[in-house]
């Protein structure tokens, strides 16, 4: 027979259960864009008692418990996630720091607590620990603080742009990314190289030069001394392209972090570069969407669809590119848009020397479609949404209901890019 403390104690655990289940429901959007897939949280008990396993489909789950509420959810990660070695690697790592940051929340509100006094930090360390050891990773997280307090400044109206690397083998990183150096004198701590004044920014722009940074001192200054650039940009796609010249450079522990100029901070690894705005870090590499496009686009257009892509993000001017398997039906369910006001079989085809006036028509509202051969059959296309659609924002669910006929390429009007299949998120990148 349960006696009233029994009551209680299962009442309590109920409710740290469901303020448990809220916390992760904020948290695990933040983690579907740092891992660049679409990640799932399922509010229900898994019925595996281990910290991970894999589905008979391929999905990799991970269970979320605390030691007092026990197995409250789990996380789930589509097969073509499991393939991808970061987003294995920054889930299993969130899966352990957020048992950690909640280990000790025996009382309910103490978990809106430790979201607002901790968070920040959480992710930081989560991505900087997946790569260095923690003797070492607090002193790159301060760095990484440093430079973010230089994105609330501005000098004659503007938000500089500044660059460091932190190296283990600068020798190594010199030859590859074909630069010199130019030693500094007295070796300043890097807050005082910044707040000393906007040359200190000037010369460091990330584009053509960056600091070289030792604990907390700047101790030279380097810069491009050649024009060397890595051949292949796959999976770089969405990186601004001024900054792929350190891709070759890079290597094992190196660490670049780039303020951008325009508030946000970037980090380039030899793993993944990722991109800190609005408070939350989103992935801006990611080695397989260019494998989700149709197979018999050639690599080059592919890689130029992905760059268009990328510019409409960076520029924060929303658009949706659909690529369709089955067009005749897709058109079949769409408005048609500038079409209807010109003759021929298609308004452009797309090549190097159509990109500009195809990064213009995707600017117009409404979806822009191809056709298998790369040509633009239309643009400005509304999308007819079925009855029953999940209520989400407009190009969103457009971007899911034109999936149903093949893969859409939405990016939103404040940056991020997603890419749907089949009616399911596949991709989410920045």
């Amino acid at each position: 027979m349960k006696t009233a403390d029994d009551f209680v104690s299962s009442k309590k655990i109920r409710v740290l259960r469901q303020r448990l289940r809220r916390a992760y429901a904020h948290l695990v959007p933040k983690l579907a864009r740092l891992a660049g897939y679409s990640v799932v949280l399922h509010q229900e008990t898994p019925k595996f008692d281990k910290a991970f396993t894999r589905s008979s489909s391929g999905n990799l789950l991970y269970s979320l418990d605390s030691p007092i509420a026990g197995p409250f959810g789990y996380l789930e990660l589509d097969k073509a996630a499991a393939a991808d070695a970061f987003a294995t690697k920054i889930v299993g790592r969130f899966q352990t720091k957020a048992k950690r940051m909640f280990a000790a929340c025996n009382h309910t509100r103490l978990i809106e607590q430790a979201l607002l006094k901790e968070e920040g930090f959480f992710w930081d360390d989560l991505i900087v620990g997946f790569k260095y050891p923690k003797n070492s990773h607090y002193s790159l997280i301060e760095t990484l603080w440093t430079l973010r307090q230089g994105l609330h400044f501005r000098y004659e109206g503007q938000l500089p742009k500044v660059g460091v690397l932190l190296t283990w083998n600068l020798q190594t990183f010199i030859k590859k990314a074909g630069t010199s150096v130019i030693p500094l004198a007295d070796c300043p701590s890097l807050d005082d190289l910044l707040k000393e004044s906007k040359a200190a920014h000037l010369l460091s722009d990330a584009e053509g030069a960056i600091y070289v940074v030792k604990g907390a001192k700047a101790v030279q200054l380097m810069y491009r001394s050649s024009l060397s650039s890595p051949s292949d940009d796959s999976g770089w796609e969405f990186v601004p392209t001024q900054y792929r010249w350190l891709r070759s450079a890079v290597q094992g522990r190196d660490l670049v972090i780039i303020n951008s100029g325009v508030g946000e901070q970037i980090l380039i690894t030899s793993k993944a570069v990722l991109k800190w705005v609005g408070g939350q870090w989103t992935r801006l590499s990611h080695s397989s969407v260019s494998q989700l496009l149709p197979p018999e686009y050639p690599t080059e257009l592919k890689a130029l669809i992905l760059e268009v892509v990328g510019q409409l993000s960076q520029q924060h001017v929303g658009a949706l590119i659909v690529l369709p398997e089955d067009l005749d039906s897709l058109l079949r369910n769409c408005a048609p848009g500038l079409s209807q006001r010109l003759n021929g079989a298609g308004l452009l085809k797309l090549s190097p020397s159509t990109r500009g006036f195809f990064q213009r028509l995707c600017a117009i509202d409404g979806a822009v479609i191809l056709s298998n051969d790369a040509t633009v059959v239309d643009a400005g296309v509304i999308v007819n949404i079925p009855p029953g659609a999940p209520a989400e924002g407009a190009r969103s669910t457009a971007a899911r209901a034109v999936s149903a006929f093949g893969i859409a390429i939405k990016v939103s009007h404040d940056g991020p890019i997603a890419v749907y299949r089949h009616a399911h998120r596949v991709a989410s990148i920045s």
